[in-house]
């Protein structure tokens, strides 16, 4: 009983830990968590998306001036960022160390594209097809057999959750009944690649009514995957990995590096 509450304190510690050491991030910080989240690209002209291998880049509508001059001044010759899922934008600056990922600061949501709904104001239901972005859009979890949530750098390691879920994995499984990757966007989306859908009816009129590119990018997905990507769900509540025995990664964030990353 007693080591049963000490594994809580300790676990609650880490918790209150992690959140304290992103509060006291200041703008071009070097970041020390995970490098994760929905992958954008920036110059100093515009913020764009490029979907990964067709080299295909969409370039963004409207975006806040103070992102993208906070993405300068960290990174003045531009490049690839990511914004997590907790809304914390972050990019990675070459040094003669390697790419160090730097803190830009919190996502002000300012970031739209035509054509593709990042965050949706119509209320999604569970099962609906997600009209955003699916490539290297959101942190990509894994939701095990056993109910156990993990994220896995790009070399294969796993990092536990240890922060309570069980009401994320009791929608996932609708979706997931054996396990499976599934996405948390910077708006608190959660979406993940499924063949069962809830609702063909509800779900032919959604698409019928997307936009132009939003059915394209759709058509890709699926001949990709030969699965649907639905939306399970909102959360915003911060998934917190057990970082015991993780250090940093300082290699380039490239796309062809993440061809797993993609599905």
């Amino acid at each position: 009983m007693v080591r049963r509450r000490n594994r809580k304190i300790n676990r609650r510690i880490k918790i209150f830990g992690e959140i304290l050491e992103v509060m006291k991030l200041k703008k071009n910080d070097i970041w020390v968590q995970p490098y994760k989240g929905s992958r954008y690209s920036f110059n100093s002209d515009y913020i764009f998306y490029r979907i990964p291998n067709i080299r295909y880049k969409i370039i963004a509508k409207s975006w806040s001036e103070e992102l993208h001059k906070n993405l300068l001044n960290v990174n003045p010759h531009g490049g690839s960022f990511r914004i997590t899922e907790n809304g914390n934008v972050i990019t990675k600056v070459k040094s003669d160390s390697g790419w160090i990922p730097h803190y830009v600061g919190k996502y002000d949501r300012s970031i739209k594209f035509t054509g593709v709904d990042l965050n949706p104001n119509l209320e999604l239901k569970i099962g609906d097809i997600w009209p955003g972005f699916y490539y290297l859009h959101g942190t990509r979890y894994s939701l095990s057999y056993y109910d156990e949530i993990f994220w896995r750098d790009r070399y294969g390691k796993k990092y536990y959750i240890i922060s309570d879920n069980t009401d994320l994995i009791d929608k996932l499984r609708i979706f997931l009944p054996r396990g499976g990757r599934f996405y948390i966007t910077e708006y608190g989306k959660v979406w993940t690649n499924s063949d069962y859908i809830l609702n063909w009816r509800r779900v032919e009129e959604q698409i019928q009514n997307f936009s132009s590119r939003q059915k394209n990018l759709l058509k890709q997905r699926i001949e990709a995957t030969e699965r649907y990507p639905v939306y399970v769900c909102d959360y915003n509540k911060s998934l917190i990995l057990d970082l015991d025995d993780f250090s940093p990664d300082f290699s380039e964030d490239y796309e062809h590096k993440y061809e797993d990353e993609y599905y």
